[in-house]
């Protein structure tokens, strides 16, 4: 009775407890546990702060007893801030969850962001321990779910803590995770596959984590491939021009060409004003993957000035070609030469080499010629594969790929008749795309490389690579966390027993595994991470039963759904304008296309249409199509679906990312979409809701504030009665020359009126990346337990990517002591950008002008794409004299006479001289 009075009375004491703030008074309970206590604070907040200030709060204690704390304000006011935009943690308490060690009282420190010191005393209530830890498991696994779904970055470390924790503790997924878990297609999940989709790579790790990752020995044989039809291609008329680089091309690699080298410096240097990645033109990134930078470190291929300078006389032609494009794992390419002079392009590959050879020499480099089925070559190579560049010569043509099957395969062509430019399909993509067009760029994807991309090989592969890649992330954040919970382990087999990682771990059916030492764990078989052993040159000899099942039904799936592949060919021919600008012509075209196999999403096209719907006067966007009812109803005829956007002033209010700011946004477009006739997509809508009729000029108003026009076989829907005011009385059918079933005109956005809401729209977005970022960056301090200082590069590691700030700014620490903290330089303490903030696409996109339409069994889409004029990027004339002053000439073999001498490249040039390319 004495001890249940005691407890009694120390209860009450913990759950009352007074800050050293001017806080009236903080609530706190925690109950002693095994292997974790669980404490919960509950506190009134002085300001309102919004849902990002919540995250960026932190628990701290001078001990290191605490450990994976979550910050909430409650289920309800969540939903409130997720569909409506309430700041979840406005004139409400925020209650903190977290774990802890050991029985004695619990000194903790809340940064919110003012400091307040907290005493809490744990009571022994098993009751209490399992309640507090299943409030504890829902905020942590709801919080993981918000950073995933408002962050830009990849989910590892919440996939990892989760799982990991939940597995350790014996907690499931709370009944929200599991209900918006959606099990994958097989279609869907070898796409995802494809294109390394991160919900593959997390789902990857949470079976990994969980333990249901099969540990069987591979001991069955490879299963069949699908039995792919023959695609027949009609033979062209009359003769059709093939580039010799593409005869030296194998059938199963995809083709980038070139033309010239400096075609190839026009695109390198594209990239590098956009920071060296071209998807930033248009789209905002908080990462910075090295992608291009590792496939030039791997191959041992650079630019220097005088490349810049001097390889149009050293190249005729030149091609990217390879097998995959994973270059995050690891990809299987090569770039291949025609040369205008070989002991000039041999003496500047070789002299490349040297130089990787030396400054990689205390990593284990090493040059060793190899022999090759067909042949020899030269290899430079490191043991994780950081550098591995196999360097093959035929007359004029030189090959660097990181692929022993890929050179082998260069070697083999010429006799065997298997290059891509010995096939039919080629033959009648020159003819649609003739040589003629001058292409700077021209990309071609046949169906051997799309039939090989899902073959057994790589399907099976792929997922190995995928768990080893994975399993080398999960490495890294077991090894944190170990350290976080002053666990002493170092080795795999101890990461195991302490529930850091599942049993098991890191076995794979081929035999492979982790190897770990002083520096950073690699896999047995595929070399370090990012740097992987091309999927070609990884011969698969058997396979598991799950995998062979798994195949088996892939293969299945691929036979009903896709039954061919098409081959994608895509021209780019660019011209310098006036006015400082560039005109990209951009042709794409997919062949013997079988529609069967997209299902809805083309049968919903009508007919190429020669009839339009003029744009709206004020337009700066056009788009309109050409539509049915195709797979999804009956109900709908052929019609044309039209969208205007006017180019007048328009202003976006500043919202919380809620699903009420994504209807604010649409709201506030100065825009209008309509139909012709009326009885298309249109008239689909449930429209019924208004029981007004239309008025004397056929105006409707409807809910949400939204207006409906309908006069002369038109109807059109604005959320701003002026636009169609402006817009409908000028809209018409005329007769256009180009049938079409979708067409596009954008306007100069940089002199457009609307240019403030597209710079608005981004810079919301570019901040949500920003502070996504600086939020898992955050999290990484408060659940692995890093300093500030550590935090950014170990984020960076396990991501394989640098983080960068979309608005511009830098990544820095700011304040001090404690207090210190990451930030953007590109916001001021109020949130607001320091220097006025430009969306990317407003920098250099002049004007646009598209179409789609079928042609037969192709379908096809023509672009004009106006943007300013690349730079040059040839540096100043200080670095080329140093470059051509430092240079001697190679020497050679006997019997080259001259630079222009066509010598076979088996004449090597003195690598210790000349200068790379």
């Amino acid at each position: 009775m004495y001890q249940r009075i005691c407890l009694a009375i120390a209860f009450g004491l913990s759950a009352f407890v007074y800050a050293d703030s001017s806080y009236a008074r903080i609530e706190a309970t925690a109950a002693a546990g095994t292997p974790f206590g669980v404490a919960s604070i509950s506190f009134p907040v002085r300001t309102a702060p919004s849902g990002s200030d919540r995250a960026f709060y932190r628990l701290s204690d001078d001990e290191g007893r605490t450990y994976y704390p979550v910050f909430a304000s409650g289920p309800a006011r969540r939903v409130l801030a997720e569909l409506l935009g309430v700041p979840d943690g406005a004139n409400t308490d925020v209650r903190l969850f977290f774990l802890f060690k050991g029985k004695a009282p619990l000194s903790v420190v809340l940064h919110t962001p003012e400091p307040t010191h907290v005493v809490i005393t744990p009571q022994r209530n098993s009751r209490s321990h399992t309640r507090l830890l299943q409030q504890w498991w829902r905020e942590y696994h709801a919080e993981a779910r918000t950073q995933k779904r408002q962050s830009d970055y990849p989910p590892v470390l919440q996939d990892y803590l989760i799982n990991m924790l939940g597995r350790r503790l014996g907690l499931s997924t709370p009944f929200l995770g599991r209900l918006t878990a959606q099990p994958p297609s097989e279609t869907q999940e070898t796409l995802e596959l494809l294109l390394g989709v991160e919900r593959l790579r997390s789902a990857t790790m949470a079976r990994t984590m969980r333990g249901e990752r099969s540990t069987e020995i591979a001991r069955q044989p490879i299963p069949a491939a699908p039995a792919w039809p023959q695609t027949e291609f009609a033979a062209p008329a009359g003769a059709v021009d093939i580039e010799p680089i593409a005869k030296r091309t194998p059938r199963e690699c995809f083709y980038i060409r070139f033309g010239s080298f400096a075609n190839f410096l026009w695109l390198d240097n594209l990239a590098k004003s956009h920071g060296g990645d071209l998807s930033r033109m248009a789209m905002l990134r908080g990462q910075k993957n090295p992608l291009s930078a590792r496939v030039q470190t791997q191959l041992a291929l650079k630019k220097t000035a005088l490349s810049e300078l001097l390889g149009g006389q050293v190249i005729e032609d030149m091609a990217v070609i390879g097998q995959d494009a994973f270059v995050q794992d690891g990809a299987a390419v090569g770039v291949l030469f025609q040369a205008k002079s070989n002991v000039l392009l041999a003496n500047n590959l070789t002299s490349l080499r040297a130089e990787a050879l030396a400054a990689k020499r205390k990593q284990g480099a090493k040059i060793q010629d190899v022999k090759l089925a067909g042949g020899a070559a030269s290899l430079l190579s490191t043991p994780d594969n950081q550098l591995r560049a196999f360097y093959v010569t035929d007359g004029d043509f030189h090959l660097v790929t990181n692929s022993k099957h890929i050179a082998e395969r260069f070697l083999a062509v010429p006799d065997e008749k298997t290059s891509l430019g010995d096939t039919s399909e080629f033959l009648d993509a020159r003819a649609k795309m003739p040589t003629s067009r001058g292409d700077s760029v021209f990309i071609y994807a046949s169906q051997a490389f799309l039939q090989g991309l899902v073959s057994p090989q790589y399907q099976i592969e792929l997922q190995r690579r995928l768990e080893a890649t994975t399993d080398l992330q999960l490495l890294d954040m077991a090894r944190l966390a170990a350290r976080n919970e002053g666990s002493s382990a170092v080795t795999i087999d101890q990461y195991i027993e302490q529930g850091f990682l599942p049993a098991g771990f890191g076995q794979r059916p081929d035999g492979s595994g982790l190897v770990t030492g002083e520096g950073d764990a690699i896999d047995s078989l595929r070399g370090r991470r990012g740097f992987f052993l091309p999927t070609p040159d990884i011969k698969i000899t058997s396979v598991t039963a799950r995998e062979a099942a798994d195949y088996a039904a892939k293969a299945d799936s691929y036979a009903e759904e896709w039954k061919q592949f098409d081959p994608i060919m895509i021209g780019i021919r660019r011209e310098t304008i006036e006015g400082g600008r560039e005109r990209l012509t951009i042709d794409g075209r997919i062949s013997s296309l079988d529609e069967t196999k997209y299902g809805w999403l083309l049968s919903i096209l009508g007919p190429p249409n020669h009839r339009r719907v003029t744009a709206g006067p004020g337009d700066i966007i056009n788009v309109q199509a050409s539509l049915q009812g195709g797979l999804l109803t009956d109900a709908i005829p052929p019609h044309q679906l039209f969208l205007g956007i006017q180019d007048t002033e328009a202003f976006i209010a500043h919202r919380p990312d809620s699903l009420l700011r994504t209807i604010q946004i649409i709201a506030s477009a100065p825009g209008y979409l309509g139909s012709w006739p009326k009885a298309g997509y249109l008239d689909w809508l449930p429209l019924e809701w208004a029981s007004a009729e239309p008025d004397v000029f056929g105006y409707t108003q409807l809910p949400l504030g939204l207006w409906r026009r309908q006069w002369e076989g038109f109807s059109a829907l604005s959320f701003q009665r002026d636009v169609l005011d402006r817009a409908t009385p000028a809209l018409r059918i005329v007769d256009d020359p180009t049938p079409a079933q979708v067409r596009v005109r954008i306007g100069d956005l940089s002199q457009a009126k609307i240019r403030n809401w597209i710079n608005q729209l981004y810079f919301d977005r570019a901040k949500q990346t920003t502070n996504g970022n600086l939020l898992l960056v955050h999290a990484a301090e408060q659940q692995l337990g890093l300093k500030p200082k550590d935090a950014k590069y170990a984020v960076e590691q396990i991501i394989d990517a640098e983080l960068i700030c979309t608005l511009g700014g830098k990544y820095s620490l700011v304040g001090e002591g404690d207090e210190r903290r990451w930030a953007t330089s590109a916001l001021g303490p109020d949130g607001q950008p320091v220097e006025p903030f430009q969306a990317p696409i407003i920098s250099w996109f002049r004007g646009l002008q598209s179409h789609l339409t079928r042609d037969g069994s192709d379908a096809i889409v023509r672009a004009e794409l106006l943007m300013i004029e690349t730079p040059a990027g040839i540096p100043g004339i200080g670095p080329i004299l140093k470059a051509i002053g430092g240079d001697k000439p190679a020497k050679t073999k006997p019997g080259v006479k001259n630079a222009d001498d066509k010598s076979p490249a088996s004449k090597k040039p003195d690598a210790k001289k000349g200068r790379a390319f």
